[in-house]
């Protein structure tokens, strides 16, 4: 009997040895640093990369109480986490305690290692026990540096050609414009023949440049500022601009565009730039996205709704319904990411796939929000909600 428990024993030590190595094996192999401290206050293990990341070395530091290495300031232990060193030591207490956990929480800081400046990012994982107390804290970190740069070179990027294209087609639409003045001494049917021309032109040049302004729009809010010049305004006239500038599209599309937008509705109380450019992109698709002999409207109506404050606040909840394919239910979700394109239907135009993004983005600096629905006529119906108008003012919105 003694052997035999021997003999298991040996077993399961040598599973658990073997379980351990391959644990070893994944964390050294990983390229996150990753440290682990347990709820006696001790820093359980750190992998190599936290040496070659934060400069902490796992030999040093590995078997030591975090006071003990909070008490060495050579060492930057709190610092080399993105935490004060208050912080970790009080946070240290709790999980000591039992009073404490860690929840899943990430934390972007920055640091200079070896003379480099690099971006991080922490995650915090609680490791449970039982009875649900926390016996651990991990912490995972990455390096986000070569992403951050990367980012910063397409935003660079993005506003070097928005720059680059804005001016000469300003000036394109302006020399449009001083043509189709000076016509008047042209015949009759040279004077229309100029006009048509003049007026496809000047559509052609304001896509163009409504494409540049939401390349540059996206770049400055998903960077997390951008000014809205709020003014107080109509709706349904604002819906007549946009109907007006989109009748030659649909009808060479052969699709029907109304406006359901009372008049006696409230005004807004948005940047109305953007929010034409956001309803005009949002009709465009839908007009793109109908087939011949289809229907497009937009309507609006007031919608009690939770603000992003918290309170109930009075929103204008917009409307825009096609009866054409629909939308696939996988690209729902994703539709508003930047370049996502739904499968081009045949004959149909196909954009950049930037537009939605812009309405996302527009809405959302407004304290506003925008889903799709299906239309139980068929198609699709895109609804967003925009502030009605309590006060004219200029703001910065910070994302």
């Amino acid at each position: 009997a003694q052997a035999r428990i021997a003999i298991d024993s040996r077993l399961l030590f040598q599973n658990i040895q073997s379980t351990r190595d391959r644990l070893q094996a994944i964390l050294d192999s990983m390229t996150e640093a990753v440290l682990l401290i347990d709820s006696d206050g001790t820093l359980r293990m750190a992998n190599p990369r936290a040496k070659t990341m934060l400069d902490l070395d796992p030999e040093q530091i590995t078997g030591r109480q975090v006071r003990e290495l909070l008490s060495v300031p050579s060492i930057q232990f709190a610092e080399k986490l993105g935490l004060e060193t208050n912080m970790l030591r009080g946070l240290t207490l709790g999980l000591m305690a039992g009073t404490w956990k860690p929840e899943p929480h990430h934390t972007s800081y920055d640091r200079v290692f070896a003379g480099q400046h690099r971006f991080l990012e922490r995650a915090d994982v609680a490791i449970e026990g039982q009875d649900d107390r926390a016996i651990g804290w991990l912490m995972v970190i990455q390096d986000m540096t070569e992403e951050r740069e990367l980012s910063q070179a397409r935003e660079d990027l993005t506003s070097m050609i928005v720059h680059d294209l804005r001016s000469p087609l300003t000036a394109i639409n302006a020399t449009l414009k001083l043509i189709n003045n000076i016509a008047t001494n042209e015949d009759a049917l040279s004077r229309e023949v100029l006009k048509q021309t003049t007026t496809t032109a000047s559509q052609a040049v304001r896509k163009l440049l409504n494409l540049v302004n939401s390349l540059l729009d996206v770049s400055k809010m998903e960077s997390g500022t951008i000014s809205l010049d709020r003014t107080s305004g109509s709706l349904h006239q604002l819906a007549e601009t946009v109907i007006t500038d989109l009748k030659p599209l649909a009808e060479e599309m052969e699709v029907v565009i109304e406006n359901r937008v009372e008049e006696a509705l409230p005004p807004l109380n948005v940047d109305m730039d953007k929010i034409e450019r956001v309803v005009l992109n949002l009709m465009d698709n839908a007009i793109k996205f109908t087939p011949s002999d289809g229907h497009v409207y937009i309507n609006a109506q007031i919608d009690d709704t939770l603000g992003q404050n918290g309170n109930q606040e009075k929103f204008l909840r917009i409307r825009i319904a096609d009866n054409g394919p629909g939308i696939p239910d996988d690209y729902k979700e994703r539709l508003f990411d930047r370049f996502v394109q739904i499968k081009e239907q045949a004959g149909r135009r196909r954009g950049t796939g930037l537009g939605l993004t812009f309405c996302k983005l527009a809405v959302e600096a407004h304290g506003g929000r925008i889903w799709i629905e299906d239309n139980p006529e068929g198609g699709s119906i895109f609804n967003f909600t925009l502030p009605l108008a309590t006060a004219t003012h200029h703001e910065e919105v910070t994302a």
